[in-house]
């Protein structure tokens, strides 16, 4: 059906716009809220040069906030590059400036960390925090929910994650549009999302990680709902499961054991 990711936000943008997308501990998002904010940091990307190729990293653990960037990239046919918010400031620093990202959106619990990485080519934002002048949304605000239209070929890249670095310095992954897409319609088809019943996605996995993103993406990309936690934390997570409804997750073994 979708031939690259902006087209997911785009489709469930219009025919979905009510529906909420993405439930996290400060708010609830909708397909349209996403659509449209990702359109204004779109069009915020786009003052600061950032087009076709271009890198905006993400230092998050806030999903809403890391699939509108990624949103807004895409539209621009940029790339994301989540990064792994556990790193020390040299192996930020490493990272930060081998993806030669334009913007880096960070969480304000970051911000000491990211004061001691060499900025070569970026500029920071912080990731959507009610008042602050300096937050992804306050910057976005002043631009208007505009789509660029840039429609990306299949094999683009999309996504550019980091390996571990346990053999050496992390490596940049490239994932194109074609990649994720087949993803989400194999997680869809494996697990029955497309049986009628109604699915919630929950997702405590972080942003930087494949499975943290890809298995939200797929939940956007059939239209259901994704409730979000940035931090697992076992009673926390069973209350929500219960709260929620619910039907789907992806969990690591320790955070099985810590559930059970």
């Amino acid at each position: 059906m979708f031939q690259s990711v902006p087209e997911i936000t785009r489709h469930r943008g219009v025919h979905d716009a009510d529906r909420i997308a993405v439930s996290a501990p400060t708010r609830d998002w909708t397909y349209g809220d996403i659509d449209r904010d990702s359109n204004r940091v779109a069009q915020g990307l786009k003052t600061l040069g950032i087009g076709v190729g271009d890198r905006v990293a993400a230092l998050t653990r806030q999903t809403p906030e890391c699939l509108i960037l990624f949103m807004a990239a895409s539209k621009l046919g940029a790339v994301l590059a989540p990064l792994n918010w556990r790193l020390a400031a040299a192996e930020l620093d490493y990272v930060v400036n081998h993806s030669e990202a334009k913007l880096l959106m960070a969480d304000a619990a970051f911000l000491d960390t990211v004061a001691k990485v060499r900025m070569t080519h970026a500029r920071t934002v912080v990731t959507t925090e009610p008042g602050r002048p300096d937050s992804l949304l306050a910057w976005a605000s002043a631009f208007a929910a505009i789509d660029p239209g840039y429609r990306p070929a299949v094999g683009e890249t999309a996504l550019q994650l980091y390996s571990s670095g346990t053999t050496g310095k992390p490596k940049g992954v490239e994932l194109s549009h074609a990649n994720l897409l087949f993803q989400a319609n194999v997680i869809s088809g494996h697990f029955g999302y497309r049986r009628g019943k109604p699915v919630v996605l929950l997702d405590a996995l972080p942003t930087f990680h494949v499975s943290g993103i890809v298995n939200t993406l797929t939940i956007m990309h059939e239209g259901a709902l994704t409730v979000a936690r940035p931090e697992f934390v076992a009673d926390e997570i069973a209350d929500t499961i219960v709260r929620h409804g619910v039907t789907n997750t992806f969990l690591v073994p320790t955070m099985m054991r810590m559930l059970a």
